[in-house]
């Protein structure tokens, strides 16, 4: 890759993709994957030392992840925030999301 083209990015880029990954790991699951959490927690940290946008990357990982909890305790589906296309056919087990979850973010940052 030409390093001429390439454009850097910002903090705000990197929470953004980290809110993204968080998010995508939740859909298709009752229950919210460790991978998840971990990701939402160093999201967390980075906004707790810089201002992101007031919060709104970390309200919506939130949300989409009280919207996972409320699929496991009622069954019901409630419409994510935001459509996120997922080129990764998800598997229905947990082991399975954190393990596709964990690559699919690599591959986003390489």
């Amino acid at each position: 890759m030409n390093n001429e083209k390439q454009m850097p990015l910002t903090l705000l880029d990197a929470c953004t993709l980290l809110a993204r990954e968080t998010v995508s790991l939740l859909e298709g699951f009752d229950q919210i994957p460790d991978s998840a959490v971990s990701l939402r927690s160093a999201l967390a940290l980075v906004n707790s030392e810089r201002d992101l946008g007031g919060g709104s990357l970390l309200a919506w990982v939130d949300a989409e992840m009280e919207n996972t909890k409320h699929f496991a305790e009622t069954g019901e589906r409630t419409e994510s925030l935001v459509k996120l296309k997922t080129p990764l056919k998800r598997k229905t087990s947990p082991g399975a999301a954190e393990s596709i979850g964990q690559k699919s973010f690599v591959q986003m940052c390489v």
